[in-house]
């Protein structure tokens, strides 16, 4: 289901943005609740819609990130003594190949603990089916561009859309923290509840002040500013409103590419395993590209931005500190620079804390969206032994571990 999560969100719960710059709790508000109508069977229709999927779920949250290998990466892999020659880790990984029933006992079950989806739209057959948006740059359709039939013009549409929309986003956060073992709500102390609070929340930042100092904040969801997380917001309303493409590019050296690792168990290609139902629930089509690669640094990246990254880009992710480290800030100015020039759609830039400098310059003289993502590693549960690992959730298994216990984190790291 779109509920399944894996995923680090750098967001508080029950918090929304409104335009007095302030953050309200937001639990007030009256949701439209359509429960036990199942809504439309979704088919698989590739031409080019312009109304939000409304079918039944059918994605489901995997756990490819959490597949624990016993291979020591410094030994040679050897066959066994199976007649077809496959390694003890082919079989190893076979086991989490779920069968056509597996995967729909999977599938009921993750419904039963979450929910659904249940929008649906009463006047689909009704809705316009050419790509009324295409003849205007940027697909910025005026008001009056829309057809009426349109379901950007139908108030009671969106009204209900969003409402499910709501839903949904606090559904997968929840299924996200429960997966780190802060959840379900009911299922956790009030000390576990506020906890979660700030695992993964960013700060909020002042860069146009001289006092602003790099955020302490790094280990949890790092930082950003108002105007930028305004700026994402804004982004994201308009890639929903018109049916578009919200693309995010990861350039990063080994270590962000997932070496060691299978391509689909990166940190990217798993945010977009997470986040490619949701989106499309918002009529969004999210586009991840994980571009890292190792020992080329960031400077061909940089000057091969718009032909490498691509032209459209809303989010750029430098991940490069084995290959640079942070003392090169100079590169990765460069590197962030040529991303804002080099593409149709001046990105919002995204790295770690450690590069405030770089961001801080480009936030206040380029008008530049920024983020410094933190790891979201202070409040993991710590692993202590094997034994004990078993007591902890999948995800949080040997992801960090007490100081008597590193050599298990570091046996299970691939």
């Amino acid at each position: 289901t779109d509920e399944g999560s894996d995923m680090v969100i750098a967001e508080d719960d029950d918090y929304n943005y409104d335009d007095d710059d302030e953050f309200d709790d937001d639990d007030g508000d009256d949701d439209y609740d359509d429960e036990g109508e199942d809504g439309n069977e979704g088919e698989n229709n590739e031409d080019f819609t312009t109304v939000p999927a409304t079918g039944d779920d059918s994605e489901a949250g995997d756990d490819e990130d959490a597949i624990d290998s016993n291979t020591n990466v410094d030994e040679e892999i050897k066959p066994d003594d199976k007649s077809d020659g496959r390694s003890e880790a082919d079989d190893d990984f076979k086991a989490f190949i779920l069968t056509e029933e597996e995967e729909e006992a999977k599938k009921e079950s993750l419904i039963e603990q979450w929910g659904k989806w249940h929008f649906w739209d009463g006047a689909e057959s009704t809705r316009p089916t050419e790509d009324y948006m295409a003849e205007f740059p940027n697909r910025d359709c005026p008001f009056d561009g829309f057809p009426y039939t349109a379901w950007q013009a139908d108030a009671v549409y969106v009204n209900h859309m969003i409402d499910s929309a709501g839903e949904l986003v606090e559904r997968a956060k929840e299924a996200i923290y429960t997966e780190y073992g802060f959840g379900p709500r009911e299922a956790i102390t009030d000390e576990q509840y506020s906890t979660r609070m700030y695992m993964f929340k960013p700060d909020f930042v002042d860069l146009e002040s001289d006092d602003v100092t790099e955020s302490t904040n790094s280990a949890r969801g790092g930082w950003t500013t108002k105007k930028s997380f305004k700026g994402v917001a804004r982004r994201l309303l308009h890639a929903m409103m018109t049916n578009d493409d919200f693309t995010i590019v990861l350039a990063g050296d080994s270590s962000a590419a997932g070496l060691g690792n299978h391509f689909l168990q990166s940190y990217m290609m798993q945010f977009h395993n997470i986040m490619e139902p949701i989106m499309e629930r918002l009529g969004v089509k999210l586009i991840t590209r994980n571009l890292a690669n190792g020992a080329v640094g960031t400077l061909p990246d940089g000057l091969g931005s718009g032909s490498i990254h691509g032209d459209k880009v809303d989010m750029i992710v430098w991940d490069s500190e084995f290959a640079d480290d942070y003392d090169n800030k100079a590169a990765a100015d460069l590197f962030f620079r040529q991303a804002l020039l080099s593409g149709d759609r001046p990105p919002a830039l995204v790295a770690p804390p450690a590069l405030l400098d770089v961001l801080k310059d480009l936030h206040n003289n380029a008008d530049a969206e920024v983020f410094a993502l933190g790891s979201g590693m202070e409040d993991i549960p710590l692993t202590f032994s094997d034994e004990q690992a078993k007591t902890l959730p999948l995800a949080a298994r040997y992801l960090k571990c007490a100081e008597s216990a590193e050599h298990i984190c570091e046996k299970k790291k691939f």
